[in-house]
């Protein structure tokens, strides 16, 4: 398995993390780092959204009383992944409203349970409980993030 790049995207639409290993894509113009965050965060948005229309209001409210006898989460988190010819997007929203975007390869399975371990882990102690973080300054990339994320995104290659 390869991860190519990991994303935190914040309730402002924001990226304040990104980690990249290894590129997926080869095109003629390189896009800008702040383009592709943008790119990202909408792909995510637009079938987020997509996927909670064609969901329709009944299997939307059936699958909310599911997850309410599941999980605290809502039923919103449907959406986990997709896939191109060439890498697999995977998608972790937390409660506070946190993205957590991994890119990998397209053969990868599905990577929530590493996504929601970074939230409980690595970025509840590197953010949440670092009183020299502040959640509403935007960038919350530290150093002790990125080395945890990095332990994180190594034991599952």
């Amino acid at each position: 398995m390869v991860v190519h790049s990991f994303y935190i995207f914040n309730r402002n639409c924001e990226c304040v993390h990104s980690q990249k290993w290894q590129h997926y894509h080869q095109q003629p113009k390189e896009l800008s780092e702040e383009e592709e965050q943008k790119l990202i965060f909408g792909v995510v948005f637009s079938i987020k959204g997509l996927v909670k229309k064609i969901a329709g209001e009944w299997v939307n409210s059936l699958m909310i009383e599911i997850h309410r006898s599941l999980s605290h989460h809502s039923a919103s988190e449907q959406f986990q992944s997709f896939k191109t010819s060439r890498y697999r997007l995977h998608v972790y929203e937390s409660p506070s409203g946190f993205k957590f975007v991994l890119i990998t390869d397209q053969n990868t399975t599905n990577m929530s349970s590493y996504l929601q371990a970074i939230y409980a882990g690595p970025f509840n102690s590197a953010v949440v409980r670092n009183p020299l973080v502040s959640v509403a300054d935007g960038v919350l990339s530290t150093d002790k993030l990125r080395r945890e994320v990095e332990l994180v995104v190594r034991s599952i290659r």
